[in-house]
């Protein structure tokens, strides 16, 4: 008797994974060399079961919290609700936005590792409230931006924070740093 001799990488394995027609559609195969196989196992579990990339808070959503809890402390998070300020023609969405006087607050992100993401980020939120004044609808020193500098104070991306920083000073619209809770609070009132 003559025993037949399978390959394990061949027969077994094309059984297991060839593709069948039902709701979920697979891929064709892959390799994955790994050094650490539980580590690899972990991970990919992590990937496809437990969904780790579907969401990780940004930078703004940390900074928009912090704002609802500064505005919840001060009661007044009924009066600064999100939506938005304009019109059909041109109309921006804020966060928290005080219809009755006008106001707004938007959290701006400045922690980018590219000194032109800084610039342009800074820039359009600019023009959109420009825009805004330009149509009547909120003066420029009601919007509030509330932000993260980067974490260095020196260096390419720091300059192009305080450049930014100063052109939307220069247009009157106040900025305050999330760590500086009076100001903001200032501005709540």
């Amino acid at each position: 008797m003559q025993l037949q001799h399978y390959s394990f990488s061949t027969v077994p394995r094309n059984g297991r994974i060839r593709p069948r027609e039902s709701i979920v559609r697979y891929s064709n195969n892959r390799v994955l060399f790994s050094e650490n196989l539980d580590a690899t196992m972990d991970e990919l579990f992590g990937h496809y079961v437990k969904r780790n990339f579907a969401h990780h808070e940004d930078f703004e959503e940390t900074i928009q919290k912090r704002v609802t809890s500064l505005l919840r402390d001060s009661h007044l998070e009924s009066k600064f609700i999100s939506g938005a300020l304009g019109n059909e023609k041109y109309h921006v969405h804020f966060p928290f936005v005080d219809e009755q006087n006008q106001k707004a607050i938007k959290p701006i992100h400045f922690c980018h590792n590219d000194s032109r993401k800084i610039i342009d980020h800074g820039a359009t939120w600019l023009m959109k409230v420009q825009q805004l004044k330009r149509g009547g609808f909120v003066k420029s020193e009601n919007v509030l931006f509330t932000y993260r500098a980067p974490n260095e104070n020196q260096g390419i991306l720091f300059e192009a924070f305080c450049d930014v920083k100063a052109q939307i000073e220069d247009a009157c619209i106040v900025m305050a740093n999330i760590e500086q809770s009076q100001a903001i609070l200032k501005f709540l009132q």
